[in-house]
């Protein structure tokens, strides 16, 4: 959450999003602002902040699921803020990264300095998918879109170093989807394994 702020600020493309400590989610009018929110954006995700794996993350395309989402969200932030102090609720934009053969595309960039030392693009047609979702059925796309980025990859490489940068880090992979040729941020993993 504290990314898509300073992204915002330096002019980097991320999706809109919006934050809450247990304590803040618990208030009336945290929910009101959820509900809101979601009325703006119309498709959004509500997620734990410091999850990986789509662990603690909901689509939530009406306001009418909201309030049982959040329930199941209190849980896990009531167990995780324990070991992990700064864990929040978090609503953000869903980006429709639509492209014409109808997969999704999540790129990410290994970068050290002002160094690109590595990339891949993973293809799905799911919403919410990782590498370990691959079959030998998707090898195909995931060779197109992978060979595809080297040719984008130049015309944007100072935008995703500046990415990293205005967080403060030197070294991070940096996830982000492409709408009309632009990255939008969605977040920086300064470890990545």
């Amino acid at each position: 959450d504290k990314s898509f702020s300073i992204w915002a600020e330096n002019g980097l493309k991320c999706p809109a999003c919006i934050s809450f400590t247990l304590d803040e989610i618990n208030k009336i009018n945290s929910i009101d602002r959820i509900k809101e929110f979601q009325k703006k954006h119309g498709k959004i995700l509500i997620r734990t902040n410091n999850e990986t794996g789509s662990k603690g993350l909901f689509v939530i395309e009406n306001a009418d699921k909201i309030d049982k989402v959040l329930d199941k969200l209190r849980k896990r932030v009531s167990l995780l803020i324990q070991t992990r102090k700064d864990t929040k609720i978090i609503c953000v934009q869903y980006i429709n990264a639509n492209h014409s053969d109808n997969l999704h595309r999540l790129y990410r960039v290994h970068i050290l300095f002002d160094k690109v030392l590595s990339y891949y693009v993973t293809t799905s047609t799911r919403n919410e998918f990782h590498n370990a979702d691959m079959r030998i059925k998707d090898a195909e796309p995931f060779i197109s879109a992978n060979t595809e980025f080297q040719n984008i990859l130049p015309t944007i490489k100072e935008t995703l170093i500046k990415a990293v940068k205005v967080l403060g880090c030197n070294i991070g992979a940096l996830e982000f989807f492409l709408v009309n040729g632009e990255p939008y941020f969605l977040e920086l993993n300064p470890i990545w394994g």
